[in-house]
């Protein structure tokens, strides 16, 4: 899949989260199934792994001129990321593993 083409997560189909629908860019050789939502969002996201292993992952969120604004660990199945104090733009969040990035999110802030 391309960035920028639209990607319908699974669990849409299957009524578990209605409205799910991610901009993602899964990077190659990786299989680890990843979601956010809402998206898009007037205020925080949720960041979902379904990695199901013990390895350190960790986000970074960036704004459009390619800068960090907002790091941190994912210590768990599900991750609340703050948005509420950023202005209404496209953001890019990436899932990464050491140096690895296992996935680009492209978040809509309304």
């Amino acid at each position: 899949m391309l960035f920028g083409e639209t990607y319908k997560d699974s669990s849409v189909s299957s009524g578990r989260e209605p409205g799910i629908i991610n901009n993602r860019t899964p990077e190659p050789g990786h299989t680890d199934v990843f979601s956010v939502f809402p998206n898009p969002t007037t205020g925080n996201i949720k960041l979902r792994t379904g990695t199901g292993d013990s390895e350190v992952l960790k986000y970074e969120l960036y704004d459009m001129t390619g800068m960090m604004i907002q790091k941190d660990k994912i210590e768990g199945p599900e991750t609340l990321i703050t948005m509420e104090h950023l202005a209404a733009s496209l953001y890019f969040l990436k899932v990464k593993r050491e140096n690895s990035t296992l996935m680009m999110f492209k978040i809509i802030k309304n």
